[in-house]
């Protein structure tokens, strides 16, 4: 299987449900702009490992791990919302495209002195980083349903 992107993450569609509960549209293409951001970090930073960057070469962020990813919530509409199933078969695809980065990055890192486990401290060790953020670090309450979550 060939591992997600952070260009698939960039141009993946959904399929819009009308009249059916689906997840806000708004939340979800935030979210996934994270996502591309962190997954275009994460890139950068293997490729460095491979080979040295120019002076000029700005780091994209890390904003995401992939446990952020799969504890996401996504408040559900009835009127045009992402069909639930396809956005969390996707994230799944993401999940496990994150989790080889991480863990590529963490190999590459792994008994360099100064670096964190994982990425090279990429994520931070304060547990405030933790969970979705948005709107300059304040937390997103609005995110609140997923999958399992739904009544039935």
């Amino acid at each position: 299987m060939t591992l997600l992107t952070a260009d698939d993450v960039l141009n993946v569609k959904f399929q819009v449900s009308s009249f059916k509960e689906g997840y806000n549209q708004d939340e979800v293409d935030e979210f996934l702009d994270e996502v591309t951001t962190t997954m275009r970090g994460l890139e950068e930073r293997l490729g460095a490992l491979r080979e040295p960057a120019s002076p000029s070469h700005r780091r994209a962020e890390i904003l995401l791990t992939s446990g952020n990813v799969r504890s996401i919530r996504f408040a559900t509409t009835r009127w045009s919302g992402y069909h639930i199933d396809e956005v969390d078969a996707f994230l799944a695809q993401v999940v496990a495209a994150m989790e080889t980065l991480e863990a590529q990055l963490g190999n590459a890192f792994a008994g360099q002195p100064g670096t964190s486990a994982g990425v090279g401290g990429a994520y931070g060790a304060d547990p405030a980083q933790s969970g979705y953020t948005s709107g300059g670090g304040r937390r997103d309450q609005r995110f609140s349903v997923r999958r399992g979550d739904r009544p039935a």
